[in-house]
């Protein structure tokens, strides 16, 4: 049996992962990448995209350069004469790539993302069979950048496909999970009859050209527009020219990479629309995405819209576990809350000030549950708080020493109610260029103290205090490019340290928070190095270098929110990512290491009053509601410059793999005999009002199925039709009895049907999760090696999930190179494994006990987006380390009994025959 589910195999290169030694912080230092000698260059194969890493890439004597000295190098043979476009996408760093014949080339043909849309292209002409060298750096010369990774693709350029008739296929290059090609000479195109020449309120050029896509999964797609010229990108449903429906648009300069974000149906033609503002190659990609949220506009109550938002929005969770924020009209400088309902309404209402506030503002809840909002007044120049709550708020000034004014104080407040009631406010005061905090005492005077020691810049989020009482500031020294932190006992006096520090450019956008267990972390941005996280480690900090496989990766200014802390204690950093239209991501720890997800959300509507054709997402903050539910808030600038308050619910569960879609829905029969009949002898049944998510087949006859994406608890209706046409209803409950196996047949000769894991093995079988070892044997008492292990984990992840696993770049430098290598990049991509070290993964090694409870509680972390809980166990030979909260999560899914009655056997090995018991219990507990 096949679940249905499309099957391609993904490539990917391995890229050694980077971590260097940075200001007081040490980290371990990485060897330059294998490719550093263009001796040692990557063969490229058109259409497929490989992974670049330039992470302390090293120069080579008589070496000319596009750019930086420190480079990586690739190689292309050309199959046929023609133009070729080499071309970069997701770099964590402004990259720069160039065409070479050899090392000493004079004159290549270079191409740079100085337009800061992080996508260098450069095309050349080739002749057939005629090979060139591509070489990749930085844009700017850094020999101690710490970053530097992204992707490398080499396309054959087209002519320009002027006419809807001649549209260009996207088509994906066998081994590839990117569709993409490349046009020339778009600006030479004409405008058809019918043609559609807006992009939102944006007008296109003269002319276009037009691709045609045809997704092979229903997902998230992620469909982007590269060149050095502007230019805009539109994607429509339709067969003509002249009836089309417009999905998304967005019309953007060379300042950014036009994309857009789209649900798509498998099978189902789009038509692509791309202009150009110059004669540069135009190249089209179609990656899978993981974006789903949607975007909402929070509207201020007057015309289905929120115009005119100042830059900050400040968002808290109440006590009863709903969201609300605070946000300003630049225009008039009025002041709102919003809040969201029981029905998942947000509620807005203007607050009255006495003041006129600025953008930088800040919002907490007190105990009480009533509201603070921290403004800056730009008339008095004052800082000001409004207590209370919508109907009933109260304005009053922030007299930090006590006579009358607090006059060139206020701008970027954050404010906090510290453990002993007190509200406490740290500030910037612009005239002696210091970071302050105001302490409202008992009775309601204010006292003040100086929290830096030197040259400050502050920002909103930068404020926290842990449960030991001590109170914590992040801000930056500008003149000593330095980010540091300063602690207090009291709020009185204060002790300053630096936690990093860089002599090319000063970091910024300091954000702090404290986890759970006391731990402090601190977030910040760096010019160079991108994203930056700092964790307390005794006395000092650990810098973590967030150098994952980004999709999409570069911080935009003012882009990171507060640090969040998941139920399981781990930090979260939302994040502007510059490196795409509309762009946000998410940073994540977990217990196999940092994880970036893009969680961007769907467009706006076309018919949406907010539509601009252009979306830009700046100024974040985002909050983390009971059950891990994250809400993202922002600002979109649209192309008149007009920001709305927007908002991504639940951004982060929507990211995540939906079990709900997962096949092997549960069903229940209802047979309708004994259902009533009011007015005599019976003619038809018919069955209505299934639940949501669940559908009624056969629905007229006197047995129906209503069958359910999920179980699901509720009832349907019976309506009950006699000879006469008269009609009686009858409700009739559902009754699941939960998801089961497909084991109606396997080939397998070697498994006795007396086994008890005869089912399961035929379970997993149907799942495609197995074939055997070949000669219809599964060889029941063999060894589950970690080579297969990664194969069961990768086949029964896009069984569950119905989607293709996507591939990550691994550091094992011990891959098997055969079947298992891509289960093994997807594994690791999932954070299921991390491997035995840093290099290896030990794929011949077998799988024991501990490790595949291990394997299993992750892989349920990925699917879900959550642990599942971790359970009291009766064992008493638990391994006292990592693999004992993975064996109590199991264990409270019913996946293992133990070994005995107190025994779970930790050491002991997996046999094949006991991995598909565990397999087939993990699939059942996934859709239970």
């Amino acid at each position: 049996m096949s679940n249905g589910r499309i099957r391609r195999r993904l490539s990917a290169s391995l890229a050694v992962i980077a971590i260097m030694a940075v200001g007081g912080a040490t980290l371990a230092s990485a060897a330059p990448a294998a490719n550093d000698d263009i001796a040692d260059a990557i063969e490229l194969t058109l259409g497929i995209e490989q992974r670049f890493n330039v992470t302390d890439a090293t120069a080579e004597t008589d070496e000319e350069f596009c750019e930086a000295e420190e480079t990586v190098w690739f190689e292309f043979t050309a199959p046929e004469a023609g133009d070729y476009v080499g071309y970069i996408t997701g770099s964590n760093y402004d990259s720069y790539g160039g065409w070479f014949t050899d090392l000493t080339d004079a004159s290549p043909e270079c191409s740079d993302d100085t337009d800061e849309s992080y996508d260098g292209a450069a095309t050349v002409t080739f002749a057939e069979d005629e090979t060139r060298y591509y070489q990749v750096s930085h844009y700017e010369d850094e020999s101690t950048v710490s970053i530097g990774q992204g992707g490398i693709g080499v396309l054959k350029v087209g002519a320009a496909t002027d006419d809807f008739a001649d549209a260009a296929a996207l088509d994906f290059a066998a081994g590839s999970d990117v569709a993409a090609a490349a046009i020339a000479d778009v600006d030479s195109t004409t405008t058809e009859t019918g043609e559609n020449t807006d992009c939102g309120v944006e007008a296109n050029v003269s002319g276009s050209a037009w691709f045609t896509f045809r997704p092979p999964t229903t997902r998230s797609w992620l469909i982007e527009r590269r060149s050095d010229a502007g230019g805009e990108l539109a994607v429509y449903t339709g067969d003509s020219v002249d009836d089309l429906t417009l999905l998304n648009c967005t019309s953007l300069s060379n300042e950014s990479r036009p994309a857009v974000a789209l649900q798509l149906t498998a099978g189902e033609t789009y038509m692509i629309q791309v202009t150009a503002e110059g004669d540069d190659t135009v190249l089209v990609r179609a990656e899978p995405s993981a974006i789903r949220s949607v975007m909402t506009v929070i509207d201020d109550g007057s015309a289905a819209v929120s115009e005119d938002i100042g830059a900050r929005a400040a968002s808290i969770v109440q006590q009863d576990g709903h969201p609300a924020v605070a946000y300003t009209d630049a225009d008039n400088e009025t002041l709102f809350f919003a809040s969201r309902n029981e029905a998942g309404t947000w509620v807005t209402s203007p607050v009255p000030t006495t003041g006129d506030p600025d953008d930088d503002l800040d919002l907490i809840q007190l105990e009480d549950g009533s509201f603070v909002i921290a403004y800056y007044d730009t008339t008095g120049n004052e800082l000001r708080i409004v207590t209370g709550s919508p109907g009933s708020w109260s304005d009053s000034l922030v007299d930090d020493d006590g006579d009358g004014t607090s006059t060139d104080v206020g701008e970027t407040p954050t404010a906090l109610q510290l453990d002993d009631g007190r509200l406490a406010i740290v500030y910037a005061e612009s005239i002696n260029d210091e970071v302050r905090i105001a302490i409202r005492e008992a009775n309601s005077s204010w006292t003040e103290a100086r929290v830096d020691d030197g040259d400050p810049s502050l920002r909103h989020g930068a404020f926290a205090q842990g449960d030991d009482g001590t109170l914590w500031v992040a801000y930056t020294n500008d003149s000593d490019y330095e980010t540091r932190i300063a602690e207090s006992s009291d709020g009185a006096t204060w002790v300053n340290s630096t936690i990093w520090t860089e002599d090319y450019e000063e970091p910024y956008d300091p954000v702090v928070g404290i986890a759970p267990n006391g731990t402090v972390w601190v977030a910040f941005e760096q010019h160079i190095k991108g994203l930056l996280i700092a964790e307390q480690s005794g006395s000092g900090w650990t810098i973590h270098t967030d150098d994952a496989d980004h999709d999409l990766a570069e911080l935009a200014d003012d882009g990171i929110a507060d640090i969040l802390f998941d139920d399981a204690g781990y930090p979260m950093i939302v994040w502007v990512d510059e490196n795409a239209s509309g762009g946000v991501a998410v940073s994540r720890k977990t217990s196999t290491g940092w994880r970036v997800e893009d969680l961007v959300g769907l467009p706006l509507a076309v018919d949406d009053p907010e539509f601009e054709g252009s979306l830009e997402f700046d100024d974040l903050s985002a909050v983390l509601l009971p059950g891990d539910e994250l809400l993202v808030f922002g600002q979109f600038e649209g192309a008149d410059g007009d920001p709305s308050l927007v908002v991504l619910e639940d951004a982060l569960r929507a990211a995540a793999a939906d079990p709900a879609a997962s096949p092997g829905a549960a069903s229940v029969s209802l047979d309708g005999t004994d259902s009533s009949d009011a007015w005599g002898d019976i003619s038809s049944y018919h069955w209505t009002d299934a639940p949501d998510l669940c559908t009624i087949s056969d629905s007229w006859s006197a047995t129906a199925s209503v069958w359910c994406i999920e179980p699901t608890t509720g009832s349907v209706r019976l309506t009950v039709t006699d000879q006469d046409g008269n009609t009686s209803f009858d409700e009739v409950d559902l009754a699941f009895t939960g998801p089961e196996c497909d084991d109606t047949a396997d080939p397998f000769t070697d498994v006795p049907a007396s086994s008890y894991a005869d089912d399961s093995v035929t379970c997993i079988y149907n799942l495609d999760v197995t074939t055997g070892i070949g000669g219809n044997l599964y060889a029941p008492d063999g060894f589950v090696t970690r080579a297969q292990m990664a194969t069961f984990m990768a086949r029964l992840y896009e069984a569950m999930t119905n989607t293709v696993c996507p591939l990550a770049v691994v550091p094992f430098t011990d891959m098997p190179g055969n079947y298992a290598d891509d289960p093994i990049r997807c594994i690791f991509g999932l954070d299921v494994t991390t491997g035995t070290s840093d290099t290896t993964y030990s794929p011949d090694d077998i799988v024991t006990r501990e490790q595949m409870a291990a394997f299993l509680g992750r892989l349920w972390l990925a699917i879900h987006g959550a642990n599942a809980p971790a359970v009291a166990v009766p064992f008493t030979d638990m391994p006292g380390n990592y693999a004992d909260v993975w064996i109590k999560r199991i264990f409270g899914l019913e996946i293992t009994t133990g070994t005995g009655p107190t025994t779970y056997g930790p050491d002991d090995f997996v046999t094949r025959e006991q991995m598909a018991a565990f397999l087939a219990r993990f699939y059942v507990a996934v859709l239970d």
